[in-house]
């Protein structure tokens, strides 16, 4: 691994900026380096013979590896040539086994066949847009911004068809062709290509990433098989009764069928799902008690009044409001920062500051104080005492999230010297989701869930690293046109040239000198390389950078036939968009399916049963939240309730959401009836139903504030 990734370093720190003979020294010990791969394949040659060295994929990486040192030894001239120097990176391929487990690859093996399905698909619209749009469309000439792909030949239909089922540019390609021919043709062609790319890329996608691993898992009787791409499989989870989702369906661990209160159920069931929502939203604005065991500072004993009362404090109410209100404020107070400010404006910040930084700061000592700064180390929920059921808390620095608010007031605090770094305020900002005192346990066990994306971040990193290298390899330096078209050879990009201009009275001619453009992207060096590399998979329409690399000028290649500049783009895009990125998703969506299903107790059912109960109980905690929960004690919130969820009989819905949306579709109707010059009293009734709708849904959240309280809502 340390070779491999020596001989990727050594190829990496090679730019265009690096004199010829410094360039050639360290090509020159990047293959040298990569002889010594053979030393593995040789011992394992050896211990396990050829047979069983030849089913591991690892040995052929390393020969590979050995032989382009070998061959860039023997032959370095022949590696001037771009596309014999992408083999350089075959030296890097080594570090996937110690970075990314990527140990197996049969199922892959045979998956891929199915990619022979979209080369066919896209030839059969490359010979059918040939016969369709040949003669009539011109790349070069169409008024549209493309530059290459057309349907003079088979390899240019077959890039244009292939960037049109990617996405790439599709609605200019309809079009161009539509301007040369018939446009429902152009249409219906380009359409049906794109329904084609939906279905095979999805068909392809959950062939390659989903059945997989778990294939994988199930023929080795496995509970996970970490060693699979994409790392799919994770380890289950303990039942844990304190996430949300057991929370909101603890009843269900006796075996029983859940499923939420319809309309006609038993009063039994709806007054148990109500004390069970009542429960979550009185909960939320119920003043809390804290204790903390051991001292403070070696001064404050637990009994301590101000340990007493320092900890109701923080239990109440009160702060919980003040303190999320001055966390927003200190939000919205990064939105008024610029580069450069008026005095007025950098005073009333900085005081602004000053104060933000004084009242956290207090906030902090006050929990030192309170809690301990790092003894105790209770474990946080473990219940003090029984009778009054005081929450034991754990020390500061005990509790995860207290870090960032540390770190918070160190940025505060260098920031009153250095102003720039008042954006480390935003380090805070996740205390508008939760707090020490009053957990959200949604977003606690979605915070848990990230954590297992890290499996696939070696995958990502391993893939745009090698991705970087390969571009310098076949990039570097070439990457650049002459200003005057007339000039193909770059050494000939000299001096200066005639170009004529429409002036006033006519055509002018101005003098205007030579000089080489490079492209937007470069892969001269190897930040620009990631960078660009980056880039390109981060955005829809990939083309403009395919376009850079294939105007590369060449007396021993033609612009529209640089095919392995083509091979690049669409080998990067597609393992890291397709592949890579939706793999972290895949991760997220499965990790949260084996919590519900866990949580419901699923282990016994069938999978179809499976999927069903946890779609149900999906859409009901979505859709059904407030049918769940009872107002508070207080009348007007039960009058508030009443209002709300009022519902005659035979109702599909409560007057009260027919109200909302009457309005809302009222005041859509006039914005979609706006048009240039329209009379007064229209501009005028389209505003009032702009302020009518806004006051509606207002009336709607008040409302749901006075009948469940603030988090509730």
């Amino acid at each position: 691994m340390a070779l491999s990734a020596s001989s990727t370093m050594l190829l990496a720190s090679v730019s265009t900026s690096t004199p010829d003979s410094a360039a050639r020294i360290l090509h020159i010990i990047s293959a040298a380096l990569a002889t010594f791969f053979i030393v593995p394949a040789a011992l394992r040659l050896i211990a396990f013979g050829v047979v069983r060295a030849m089913t591991d994929v690892w040995d052929y990486a390393d020969v590979l590896g050995a032989a382009s040192g070998i061959a860039e030894l023997a032959a370095p001239s022949l590696f001037q040539c771009r596309v014999v120097g992408v083999v350089r990176v075959l030296r890097y391929v080594r570090v996937a086994k110690y970075l990314c487990p990527l140990y197996r690859y049969e199922y892959h093996f045979k998956t891929l066949i199915r990619l022979l399905l979209i080369f066919a698909t896209l030839t059969l619209y490359a010979l059918v847009g040939m016969q369709l749009f040949a003669g009539t469309y011109d790349a070069a000439a169409a008024p549209a911004p493309i530059r290459y792909g057309d349907f003079h030949t088979v390899w240019t239909a077959l890039l244009a068809c292939f960037r049109a089922f990617t996405g790439d540019m599709r609605t200019r390609y309809m079009l161009a062709v539509s301007e040369g021919g018939n446009i429902a043709t152009g249409s219906v062609f380009f359409v049906s290509l794109q329904l084609c790319s939906q279905v095979m890329v999805f068909a392809l996608g959950y062939s390659i990433i989903i059945p997989g691993p778990l294939d994988s898992a199930r023929d080795e009787g496995a509970p996970r098989c970490g060693a699979f791409p994409p790392l799919l499989l994770l380890p289950p989870l303990k039942p844990d009764n304190n996430t949300a989702t057991g929370a909101a369906v603890d009843g269900s661990r006796d075996g029983r069928d859940l499923r939420p209160p319809p309309n006609g159920g038993t009063s039994f069931d709806r007054s148990q799902w109500r004390r069970a929502g009542s429960r979550q939203g009185t909960g939320v604005i119920a003043e809390k008690c804290f204790r903390a065991h051991g001292d403070a500072f070696l001064l404050f004993g637990s009994a301590h009044p101000v340990r007493v009362l320092l900890p109701r404090v923080l239990g109440s109410p009160i702060y919980t409001f003040v303190s999320t209100l001055c966390v927003a404020s200190g939000v919205v107070a990064l939105f008024f920062e610029r580069h450069r400010l008026s005095d007025d404006t950098e005073q009333t910040l900085h005081l602004f500051h000053v104060v933000y930084l004084v009242v956290f700061g207090v906030e902090m000592i006050m929990k030192w104080v309170a809690l301990g700064v790092v003894t105790p180390g209770t474990h946080h929920g473990q219940t003090h005492d029984r009778e009054d059921h005081a929450q034991c808390m754990p020390a500061y620095f005990r509790y995860p999230l207290n870090w960032g608010d540390f770190a918070a007031n160190t940025f505060a605090l260098a920031a009153v010297f250095y102003p720039p770094l008042r954006v480390g305020r935003v380090l805070r900002t996740v205390r508008l989701f939760t707090t020490q005192e009053r957990p959200n346990k949604s977003f606690l066990q979605f915070a848990k869930l990230l954590r297992h994306t890290v499996r696939v971040v070696p995958l990502l990193f391993f893939l745009y690293v090698a991705f970087a290298v390969v571009a310098m390899q076949m990039f570097a330096g070439g990457l650049f046109r002459c200003n005057d078209a007339a000039v193909t050879d770059p050494a000939m990009c000299f001096g200066d040239y005639n170009i004529t201009v429409e002036g006033y009275t006519g055509p002018i001619t101005i003098l205007q000198k030579r000089a080489l453009r490079r492209a937007a992207f470069r892969y001269d060096a190897f930040g620009s390389a990631l960078l660009s590399v980056f880039a390109m998979t981060t955005v829809s329409h990939w083309g403009d950078f395919a376009d850079d690399a294939m105007a590369m000028i060449s007396k021993m290649m033609s612009s529209n036939h640089s095919g392995f500049c083509v091979v690049f783009f669409i080998v990067a895009l597609r393992l890291i968009c397709f592949f890579a990125v939706r793999a972290i998703a895949v991760v997220l969506v499965g990790e949260l399916r084996r919590v519900m299903a866990e949580s419901l107790d699923m282990t016994q059912r069938a999978p179809s049963q499976a999927r069903f109960l946890i779609a149900r109980e999906c859409i009901a905690y979505m859709t059904q939240l407030q049918r769940l929960v009872t107002p508070l004690p207080a009348a007007v919130s039960r009058m508030c309730h009443r209002i709300l969820l009022a519902q005659p009989a035979n109702w599909p819905n409560t007057p009260f959401s027919f109200f909302v949306q009457a309005v809302l579709v009222s005041a859509r109707g006039f914005v979609a009836a706006a048009q240039p010059g329209e009379p007064l009293w229209r501009r005028h009734m389209s505003s009032a139903m702009d302020c009518a709708a806004v006051v509606v849904c207002g009336a709607e959240v008040v409302l749901g504030f006075l009948a469940y309280g603030m988090r509730v809502t």
